[in-house]
């Protein structure tokens, strides 16, 4: 913290946001923040609602009915709110009918490693001892039967454990459509009439161009990091959040403080870590919201906003469930800006089943070539399980209730790569792309299309510009 017999300097008043961490708010502000400031909980905290097991979720709305006075929900957020829990509840509901078939797989996999090892000892047998008993024996010590009467149980004990988690999730797809939401009730009763204004046609188109014309390219906070969402509108979502906070500030009457909660840890919200300075939220949005609100900000995480309702607001919140809160916003945190890479380690780490896979192909009607390099072992897995993904969110097939929910970019539209392994689009030529341009190719992506013949290769681009322009309008208009 800056001196106090300095703090008063020009300089040191005009840059606060830049030379003090958090924006200059002491440890003993921060507590007013709690006390006596609107409190602006972010789309992620909400629908984390609904990731919570009973007892965390109970917890948490009491805590929450400790500040409900304060809370104040901007236009954006319960848009984003009512039209994102549907996908919540359906991708762990899908995440966790997956798992049974997952456990299957994985045992199926482990057989085939053995049997292979078999075989290659039973021709080191032949080959160089002429040993025939040698390897009826391990024919009969070792075979699919044995190995499924030794691993029986513990495919049973993992599968049932599995269910027991399943079976005891509280909320149901189901009952999201054809019943009463009890979250969403909740919440609506935390809120009341707290919430803000839809913007007019006008405003809205102007936050949008100027977040696509002028902020983003410029990487001014927040939202620049979503500029590859394909369309303005889909890429503007934490700028038109942003916006109505900051108008909403200079309404409050004196002294303002705004306590913004967030899982968001993309690097549009937070300043990179350089050596000497930690990793902390933009000092451009604290002097923003100074400048225009005349308003103090405070951005945390959802975990240390509970700790901290426990501290000074005396809310009963177990340490179980800080952990579980913490779980749910880690999930999204600091991975969210760097989804592609992740998901793309998991995708390498599991064999998609062969027979999904020829269904994919068979959705997408792609040539005999590129279906020979999806079943060959040279073909990537990432590739064959972007096919997989693909095929399901394009809706060229039907999903499986068993079937894990995949989403693989090949290619994003953006003016950054994912990471330093991404090409720019010109690699592929002029006509096969339409992004060549404003795009980036992941490495795997690219190594597929060459490896068909040019005949062949649009068939795979089509298919990823028809994924990119999907999810462009799924961002417009989540279900």
């Amino acid at each position: 913290m800056v001196a106090d017999d300095v703090a008063h300097l020009p300089l040191i008043r005009r840059y606060q946001a830049w030379i003090e961490p958090d924006g200059g708010v002491s440890e003993d502000a921060r507590e007013l923040f709690y006390s006596a400031g609107m409190i602006v909980l972010d789309t992620n905290v909400l629908l984390d609602l609904y990731r919570y097991t009973p007892e965390a979720r109970e917890e948490v709305l009491e805590a929450l009915k400790r500040v409900a006075g304060r809370l104040w929900m901007p236009y954006q957020v319960g848009l984003e709110f009512v039209r994102g829990r549907n996908k919540v509840i359906h991708d762990r509901t899908r995440l966790l009918s997956a798992v049974a078939q997952q456990v299957r797989h994985g045992f199926d996999q482990a057989w085939q490693d053995i049997a292979s090892a078999l075989a290659q000892v039973k021709q080191l047998l032949a080959d160089h001892a002429n040993d025939r008993a040698g390897q009826q024996e391990l024919d009969e010590l070792i075979n699919q039967e044995s190995f499924r009467k030794l691993t029986a149980p513990w495919m049973k004990e993992l599968i049932s454990r599995a269910e027991q988690i399943k079976d005891s999730q509280d909320i149901q797809l189901k009952s999201l459509v054809a019943g009463p939401d009890s979250v969403l009730h909740q919440v609506a009763e935390l809120y009341e009439d707290r919430i803000g204004e839809p913007p007019s046609n006008a405003d809205l188109q102007q936050r949008v161009e100027k977040a696509a014309r002028f902020r983003y390219p410029n990487r001014i906070p927040p939202g620049f990091a979503d500029s590859a969402k394909g369309t303005d509108l889909a890429a503007a979502g934490d700028f038109l959040l942003w916006e109505e906070v900051v108008r909403r500030a200079s309404d409050l009457p004196a002294p303002r403080r705004v306590l913004f909660v967030s899982s968001d840890a993309k690097e549009d919200w937070y300043e990179p870590s350089t050596p000497g300075r930690r990793k902390q939220p933009w000092p451009h949005l604290f002097e923003e919201m100074r400048r225009r609100s005349q308003a103090e900000l405070l951005l945390v995480r959802p975990q240390d906003f509970f700790r901290d309702v426990r501290e000074y607001l005396n809310a009963d919140i177990a340490q179980s469930t800080v952990e579980e809160i913490e779980k749910a916003a880690g999930a999204r945190g600091d991975e969210d800006w760097t989804a592609t890479v992740l998901a793309e380690q998991r995708a390498r780490m599991v064999t998609p089943p062969e027979e999904l896979l020829l269904e994919a192909c068979r959705a997408a009607e792609l040539p005999s070539s590129v279906v020979r390099y999806a079943l060959s072992g040279t073909g990537d897995p990432v590739f064959k399980w972007w096919l997989i993904g693909a095929t399901a969110a394009l809706d060229l097939r039907q999903l499986t209730n068993e079937e894990l929910s995949v989403d693989l970019s090949a290619a994003v539209v953006s003016d950054t790569p994912p990471d330093d392994t991404w090409v720019g689009g010109e690699v592929f030529s002029p006509g096969q792309w339409p992004y060549r341009t404003s795009s980036w190719i992941a490495p795997w992506f690219v190594g597929a299309v060459k490896s068909v013949p040019l005949a062949d290769r649009g068939s795979l681009l089509r298919l990823e510009v028809r994924r990119i322009n999907a999810h462009s309008m799924q961002d417009e208009n989540p279900a």
